[in-house]
């Protein structure tokens, strides 16, 4: 990212407006070699969309497309920015998997539906994934389970359809539910009621 960041100074740098005489579409930018206008202001805005996070090659060209830009200098800068590392769908999925999306506990299922959304090829989903739940999904279940249960009451459904969008699988939530039922049951009974108070006998209401 700090060599993105820097580049992008320099780069900046090399194309000041020119004096175009009032032919602006016409103009090109000298910077080592010529390019034309539009291919230099496509690769400057790669830069700066990349020095602000990481993006795969597909999410950045439709962001770059969605601005105007040709689709053949799309594909020249997402190559040229390969080439020198600045693009890496591998490593972009895999800071994904081991960042955000693993501290929202997401499941195999999840995690392989916010991969592909963000525009990781499905070859390195498959791989990412592979590779976070090698062990299993256990261990990131009942990290899920303990969170929800700090912040909710006990329904056995409830939970359940937590952590279905979480994208876990069927028999291992249904395995997870079963197991967090006596921890709830247990953690009900040492926590005395609120509104529990003694009656006039003696006797709780």
């Amino acid at each position: 990212m700090r060599a993105i960041r820097s580049l992008r100074r320099r780069h900046s740098k090399s194309i000041a407006e020119p004096d175009c005489g009032g032919i602006r579409d016409s103009c090109v930018v000298r910077s080592g070699s010529e390019k034309p206008r539009a291919a230099v202001d496509c690769s400057t805005k790669a830069m700066d969309l990349l020095a602000r996070r990481p993006h795969f090659r597909r999410q950045l060209a439709e962001k770059l497309g969605r601005r105007g830009f040709e689709e053949a200098d799309i594909r020249r800068v997402c190559d040229e920015f390969e080439e020198r590392g600045y693009l890496d769908d591998l490593a972009c999925a895999r800071s994904l998997a081991n960042g955000e999306l693993r501290r929202k506990r997401y499941g195999p299922k999840r995690l392989r539906f916010e991969l592909s959304k963000r525009g990781a090829p499905d070859d390195v989903v498959a791989q990412i994934v592979d590779v976070a739940f090698a062990e299993g999904e256990e261990a990131l279940l009942d990290e899920a389970v303990t969170i929800w249960l700090k912040s909710h009451r006990w329904k056995r459904d409830a939970l359940a359809r937590y952590l279905e969008r979480r994208g876990f699988s069927g028999s291992a939530i249904w395995k997870a539910v079963d197991e967090a039922a006596p921890q709830a049951a247990d953690d009900k009974a040492a926590s005395p009621r609120p509104d529990s108070k003694p009656c006039a006998d003696g006797e709780n209401e």
